[in-house]
């Protein structure tokens, strides 16, 4: 009789729920939990085509989970870093320039490296030879407050030093110059959550 009544919930979960999206949850029973995988994507796109890039974001659907951050591009010179930021607005009316400031709900002044744990929300660091890779990252989120789905992303012509400088530049941008290439974060397949 116990037996029935998991195959009946499990179809009653798989029916309203659908399989895409869950990952079973490492474990005591078959039915101990599932954890909801929230996805999103950006393309990015120099304003001539010769710079591309696609960006991965996936994230935990619960309280407090870190959002796994990877990305690819071609066109640039190998052996540069790029500073990478996601800005407040997913406006593309007038290119990279119309996509607001960085991203900072929190009314972070100063400016501190991605590494920082105090970091601005947009603040993601460098790409290294056409490659971000992040595994851990604990301010940016695809739900809630911190949600960054609608934003926009920039990739710019310098890296970002991290405010290290007591320049206006470092302590306001972070050095990075101009925008080469943007996009707009969405949300990837799914359902609402």
């Amino acid at each position: 009789m116990q037996n029935i009544a998991v195959i009946c919930l499990c179809f009653l979960i798989t029916v309203c729920y659908g399989f895409e999206g869950f990952i079973p949850h490492v474990g005591g029973g078959i039915l101990d939990k599932t954890i909801t995988i929230m996805k999103a994507v950006a393309r990015l796109q120099s304003p001539d085509g010769e710079v591309k890039g696609f960006i991965e974001f996936t994230q935990p659907f619960h309280a407090g989970a870190p959002t796994h951050i990877n990305g690819t591009f071609k066109g640039l010179p190998e052996e540069d870093e790029f500073g990478i930021k996601i800005l407040e607005y997913g406006n593309m009316t007038n290119g990279c320039f119309s996509m607001g400031r960085e991203f900072n709900p929190d009314g972070f002044k100063k400016r501190v490296d991605a590494h920082d744990s105090n970091h601005w929300v947009g603040t993601l660091g460098n790409v290294k030879n056409g490659k971000y890779d992040n595994h851990n990252n604990h301010k940016v989120s695809l739900f809630g407050r911190n949600s960054v789905i609608g934003r926009g992303i920039v990739l710019f012509e310098n890296r970002d030093d991290g405010g290290e400088f007591s320049t206006r530049e470092s302590q306001q941008i972070g050095s990075v110059g101009r925008p080469v290439a943007c996009g707009i974060i969405g949300r990837l397949g799914g359902s609402f959550v």
